[in-house]
């Protein structure tokens, strides 16, 4: 059989435990405590009505800077260093002239003017999704280097052939001549 309620009002304190529970107001009433509102207040500024900061412009130039000395990504044995990334950067830069995503005039930048009017020429084709796959570059004579290149296209499952040559000029790598074999 249940014990009843005491008719007068509580003495002792209620204990705090799961809600909801009962509390007693001034007047010795029982009363419901509903659980507190968990919920954070509405962000009034939520981040898909803020303003959109880009990390990286939409048109920058296309450049590179040998690396320094004391790199650990550059290979000490290659002379002068950065070979790989310029090669790197230029085929970046191609792949986004061919995405559409870049104006192949950029491109002209870090090429002598053969190699620029070749560059140039490119035109973008953003139906196709090309991917870098491998980069090889090979030195043989200081200040020269031969790079290939494979690209993997996603849709077709085919891969294309990029060569490079790239020499050293006034402290920095150039692309010297650069033909597709599509």
């Amino acid at each position: 059989m249940a014990t009843p309620l005491p008719a007068g009002p509580l003495r002792e304190p209620i204990p705090a435990g799961p809600y909801p529970r009962l509390v007693e107001d001034d007047d010795g009433a029982l009363h419901v405590l509903s659980p507190p509102d968990t919920e954070p207040e509405p962000d009034p500024d939520p981040y898909w009505e803020r303003p959109r900061l880009s990390a990286v412009g939409t048109e920058l130039p296309l450049t590179w800077s040998p690396a320094p000395d004391d790199s650990d990504d550059t290979d000490p044995t290659e002379y002068p260093p950065g070979a790989q990334r310029a090669a790197w950067v230029l085929i970046n830069g191609y792949l986004e002239v061919l995405a559409g995503r870049r104006p192949a005039s950029q491109l002209a930048g870090p090429a002598t003017p053969a190699a620029a009017r070749q560059l140039t020429q490119i035109s973008a084709d953003p139906k196709r999704r090309l991917r870098l796959f491998r980069l090889h570059v090979i030195e043989q004579l200081p200040g020269r280097a031969e790079v290939v290149v494979l690209l993997t296209d996603l849709d077709r499952d085919q891969v294309f052939a990029v060569a490079l040559r790239l020499v050293h000029m006034d402290g920095a790598w150039r692309c010297a001549d650069f033909q597709g074999v599509w």
